[in-house]
């Protein structure tokens, strides 16, 4: 089977051609407030070309479903960076996490997805700090959005 060399961060694999890409890479940074800030990108193959309000409403449905924990929404809809149309949704909502010491650990976390949909590729960008932290993170965000494209 033919391949071809994909590098993803330090790692360089042989992926089989005719495979798909379902990337999913994560990057995080120092903690603070005991919550490492992260982003996630998600690369996706569509089996058509939804409309970008469709495909970010499906996304803002699976997370209403997915029983987050006092989910609250805080914006959703449209919006441009470097004349790309992304779907954003921004959103809070309250982790709860066991620690070494076996006690139960809640923290709010406040999240933004980024949505980008060209032709039959999707990608997906997951922010995340604490919801105390998070205006601090929000131009590092927002510089990694206009900086992101998606290829064909």
């Amino acid at each position: 089977m033919e391949t071809e060399m994909m590098t993803f961060g330090k790692a360089t694999v042989p992926v089989p051609k005719i495979w798909q890409d379902n990337s999913i890479i994560n990057f995080i940074g120092p903690p603070t407030d005991g919550v490492q800030p992260n982003f996630v990108l998600t690369v996706r193959k569509l089996p058509g070309k939804p409309k970008l309000e469709t495909y970010g409403q499906n996304q803002k449905e699976a997370l209403d479903n997915a029983a987050l924990k006092e989910l609250t929404w805080l914006e959703e809809g449209v919006v441009i960076y470097e004349k790309r149309r992304f779907y954003r949704l921004s959103y809070t909502w309250v982790n709860e996490a066991t620690g070494p010491d076996g006690q139960v650990v809640q923290k709010k976390l406040h999240q933004d997805q980024y949505h980008l949909v060209n032709d039959f590729n999707a990608l997906s960008i997951t922010f995340t700090a604490s919801a105390e932290n998070y205006s601090n993170c929000a131009p590092l965000f927002a510089d990694i959005v206009s900086n992101t494209t998606l290829n064909s």
